[in-house]
């Protein structure tokens, strides 16, 4: 994955709510533990006008279409 990429929400956990929506990858987001160490790495995706910027998990969403 990579920004640019078009990608398309997941059902993860029984949640259902944005399954199947298409969105583009326009950040990452990285989290780091007291030692400087990355622990967790987040898409900033972009699903349209009413969630511009959604963190999203990088298992709940799939790439539809990669960037040139």
């Amino acid at each position: 994955m990579k920004v640019g990429d078009l990608v398309r929400s997941l059902e993860l956990y029984g949640f259902h709510t944005f399954a199947g929506r298409l969105g583009i990858i326009v950040d990452f987001h990285i989290r780091y533990n007291k030692f400087g160490d990355p622990t967790e790495k987040f898409a900033v995706v972009n699903w349209g006008s009413d969630y511009p910027d959604e963190k999203e998990y990088m298992e709940s969403i799939e790439v539809i279409s990669e960037s040139r």
